[in-house]
């Protein structure tokens, strides 16, 4: 496990990594109390390695961003520090960004956000969502976990009780409250590697966050590089059909070709 220890009164995050993964990093950083990321260096095949960068980010919540606009700010120029890579690297950046980007409308498709946000996403866009949509356009980053069509516990990241203040003040009663803060984001042409990207409730923790899990396979990176496609020669039928000049050219042309055409054995051929 890594993690940041200076900062830990504050926020505090890390990494938690499998053994099979670990002997593939090659360097962890601490950018803030918000923000760090591990670099690695894999094996993809035979006599091919990729490099990846794996950035956890803690965004502060929505009270604190509204009550000091700075706060936010600083989040995501840390944020911007750590997925500065080179484009040939992998980039996923995962955590609780305390944002809701909600349900994709079809104003946000007219105005091509599609390649951003997927389908299924949860709620209404609240003024951190809006900071969140602005950093994946500014950085052409995909919420994967919005992508899949999954029940809605398996699309929401936290949940938990809000008193009921309809009830009275008095009242004990409460609701429960669904909602979807938590994303993994990717490059958004790097979409077509995943298979799945979900939420998983019932995990022993005290936290009232869900674990948001995404599946990937390098087995077909090469196939979503565009591949170069041959120029064809293009031919303008509707002109030898509209254009009576060009029509007797071009049969004086093909009688022509087969005069010229020595006779063969073969009258197939």
């Amino acid at each position: 496990m890594i993690s940041d220890q200076k900062h830990s009164l504050q926020a505090g995050l890390g990494f938690v990594i499998s053994p099979k993964v670990n002997q593939y990093v090659t360097s962890y950083h601490q950018i803030s109390d918000r923000v760090c990321y591990l670099d690695l260096k894999f094996p993809v095949g035979e006599n091919c390695v990729r490099f990846c960068r794996v950035v956890n980010g803690y965004a502060p919540t929505l009270p604190n961003s509204i009550a000091n606009p700075k706060v936010a700010t600083a989040y995501y120029k840390d944020l911007d520090t750590a997925v500065d890579v080179p484009s040939k690297w992998d980039l996923y950046v995962l955590g609780d960004f305390n944002a809701k980007i909600g349900r994709r409308s079809h104003e946000d498709v007219d105005n091509g956000l599609d390649s951003y946000i997927g389908r299924f996403g949860n709620g209404q866009r609240n003024s951190n969502g809006q900071y969140l949509l602005d950093y994946l356009i500014k950085n052409s980053l995909f919420a994967i976990n919005t992508a899949f069509k999954h029940p809605m516990r398996h699309i929401t990241t936290r949940c938990g009780w809000l008193k009921d203040w309809s009830a009275g003040r008095r009242s004990k009663k409460t609701i429960p409250y669904f909602t979807q803060i938590d994303y993994i984001l990717c490059r958004n042409d790097k979409t077509s590697l995943f298979s799945n990207a979900r939420s998983f409730s019932g995990t022993l923790t005290k936290s009232d966050h869900k674990l948001v899990l995404a599946r990937l396979s390098y087995n077909n990176i090469y196939n979503i590089l565009k591949k170069k496609q041959s120029a064809k020669r293009k031919f303008d039928i509707e002109n030898l059909v509209v254009n009576p000049e060009t029509k007797i050219e071009y049969q004086n042309s093909v009688r022509q070709l087969l005069l010229d055409r020595p006779p063969a054995e073969n009258p197939n051929e």
